[in-house]
């Protein structure tokens, strides 16, 4: 009798095959991620005073994270990209726009 396989997929697996399916990142009302580099980061830290512990959080697999190319990128090139910064952009009725920072986490977020 042969062995018996999970038909589950790991977390990781779905995370890579939503980045790969990604017709939902072109939506008009998917706000633009971008993935800041180690210094630009650690610059974002210092303007705002501020410990990454503190920044909000968004998942490694975050669908929104793949409007970003440089993310894209860097999860096919397998980079440990746990503790960078992301700015986040939305449109604003009453700004034009807001800008947010996220630090990026593995796992659930509670």
């Amino acid at each position: 009798m042969p062995a018996r396989t999970s038909k589950k997929k790991s977390k990781q697996q779905r995370g890579k095959e939503a980045l790969q399916e990604g017709d939902f990142v072109r939506h008009n009302m998917v706000p633009v991620h971008i993935l800041l580099s180690v210094d630009e980061g650690s610059q974002v830290l210092q303007r705002f005073s501020t410990t990454a512990d503190k920044l909000p959080k968004i998942t490694l697999y975050d669908p929104g994270l793949a409007t970003d190319p440089v993310y894209r990128a860097a999860m096919q090139a397998n980079e440990n990209l746990v503790g960078r910064v992301v700015r986040i952009k939305r449109v604003s009725p009453t700004s034009g726009e807001a800008v947010t920072y996220r630090i990026i986490v593995e796992g659930k977020l509670e």
